[in-house]
C-alpha cells in the first residue's frame, strides 16, 4: 500500500513524498511532483484531478516558497528526506565519492557535490545527506518555512498559524 508522508511547495511547484510496502515486505520510496501552488493544489484535489496520489489526510505540509525567495541558497543546502530514518539519524553522503565525481558532473550537480564535500565533518545535516521526516520539517521550519497539514479528508491545507489556540 502506498502512503504519502509529506506535501511540500517550493518555487518550482509541489511535491509529495511517498513510500510503498510490498507484500514481500520490501519498500520503495517515491516522489510525485508537479507545478501547483497550495491554492491550485487544493482546487485540483477538490476536482478529483489527483486521483493517482495516495490518501493525503493529516499529512504534513511545508511551504518553502517565502523563505526560498529570500534565501534561494537553502535549496542547495537542504538535506533530503528519508521516511525510513529515525529522528536524530543522518544518512551522510560519501564525501570522498562526491569529490571523485566532481570533474564528471554538470548541470548543477557539481555544485551539490561540491557543497556536500565542503560540509564534511559538520554535525548538522548538509546537502545530499538524508534525515528523518521530523528532522527535515524542523530543518525547514527553523529557517522560515510555513508548516501545516492536510485536513481529515485530505482536500484542504490547514496552516499551523491559522489554527485556533
Amino acid at each position: 500500500m502506498k502512503k504519502a508522508y509529506l506535501v511540500s511547495f517550493g518555487l518550482g511547484g509541489h511535491s509529495v513524498d511517498t513510500a510503498e510496502t510490498w507484500k514481500d515486505g520490501t519498500r520503495s520510496k517515491g516522489h510525485i511532483s508537479g507545478y501547483d501552488s497550495p491554492e491550485s493544489f487544493e482546487c485540483a484535489l477538490e476536482r478529483g484531478e489527483k486521483a493517482e496520489y495516495p490518501p493525503l489526510a493529516r499529512v504534513p505540509v511545508l511551504d518553502k516558497r517565502h523563505i526560498l525567495r529570500r534565501k534561494p541558497g537553502l535549496a542547495l543546502r537542504s538535506p533530503l528526506v528519508d521516511v525510513d530514518l529515525e529522528d536524530g539519524a543522518i544518512d551522510r553522503v560519501d564525501t570522498k565519492a562526491a569529490r571523485l565525481m566532481l570533474p564528471a558532473l554538470s548541470g548543477g550537480f557539481e555544485v551539490l557535490a561540491g557543497r556536500a564535500s565542503a560540509h564534511e565533518g559538520k554535525p548538522e545535516p548538509g546537502p545530499l545527506d538524508s534525515v528523518s521526516l521530523g528532522d527535515f520539517i524542523v530543518w525547514w521550519v527553523s529557517r522560515g518555512a510555513r508548516l501545516g497539514h492536510m485536513d481529515e479528508q485530505g482536500l484542504r491545507i490547514v496552516w499551523n498559524d491559522e489554527e485556533a489556540p
